[in-house]
């Protein structure tokens, strides 16, 4: 028997609501000029800057608003059905799905990429980009960005996995699995190569791998489709804080030119 929905649609729209309204706290930081510091802290700090910016706070916004519209109704149990009945394979996981699966475990990949960021020199600039340390350094900056809102998002969302009795509806501060850790460790590592690789085609491969953590917690019913969705939109926010925090800053700015016979002004581009 499918689960009783909860009157909770007001849960949803405080959700936007507070994450709206954080972008007005975002907006009096400053930018740097500088698109990346020297030291560790500071780079981190500039991080947590763009990731919290009113654009990125207001895609939030949009896109827990739409989850909770999802987990909220019948969308998600009638989602859960679909895939289990016409799409999921038979069988139990097999060993590309245990691999996929480990790629998610937080408790494992996270404290690896860190202390690997860390020991590879984390704030210092370091290698161009494509070089396998400044995609380690991105990654493990993205985790440090993305995991405290992560973790607080879940408690107030407060989802239950499939088949418990809460069903997919948010009743904040009961449950933790309103957003899928598994979704958003597991695609942190592929987006950052996507952002980071001038390559179309590995773009569109490293996407594509972004979501198969997703797709297996979906295939072993322990998330539903709203949960897996923020979590890997957390993961696309949280890389795509860190690109915008690595990309060199182009400020236009006019200055006084002075000439024999008179004078004028000069347009300069800051790279």
């Amino acid at each position: 028997m499918r689960p009783t929905r909860r009157a909770v649609p007001s849960v949803t729209l405080t959700l936007a609501f507070l994450l709206s309204a954080a972008s007005s706290v975002a907006a009096a930081e400053p930018v740097p000029d500088e698109p990346a510091p020297a030291g560790a802290a500071a780079l981190v700090r500039q991080d947590y800057t763009r990731f919290y910016s009113t654009r990125r706070l207001i895609r939030l916004a949009a896109a827990f608003a739409a989850g909770g519209a999802l987990a909220n109704s019948d969308g998600d149990e009638q989602a859960r059905e679909w895939y289990l009945d016409e799409v999921r394979p038979a069988g139990e996981s097999d060993a590309f799905g245990e691999t996929v699966k480990a790629i998610g475990e937080g408790e494992v990949v996270m404290p690896v990429f860190v202390v690997a960021a860390f020991a590879a020199g984390l704030g210092p600039r370091g290698p161009e980009p494509g070089a396998p340390a400044t995609w380690l350094r991105r990654s493990a900056r993205a985790y440090l960005v993305g995991a405290p809102a992560l973790y607080y998002l879940q408690q107030i969302t407060g989802g239950a996995r499939p088949g418990e009795p809460e069903g997919s509806g948010w009743e904040p501060f009961h449950g933790n699995h309103g957003v899928s850790g598994h979704a958003f460790v597991g695609a942190v590592p592929f987006l950052t190569l996507a952002r980071q690789s001038p390559r179309p085609a590995v773009k569109v491969l490293a996407v594509t791998a972004s979501t198969l953590t997703s797709i297996e917690r979906l295939r072993e019913d322990q998330h539903f489709l709203s949960q897996v969705l923020l979590g890997w939109f957390l993961a696309w926010e949280a890389t795509g804080a860190i690109a915008e925090s690595d990309r060199p800053a182009v400020r236009p700015a006019v200055a006084p030119l002075a000439a024999r016979g008179g004078g004028g002004l000069l347009l300069v581009w800051r790279f």
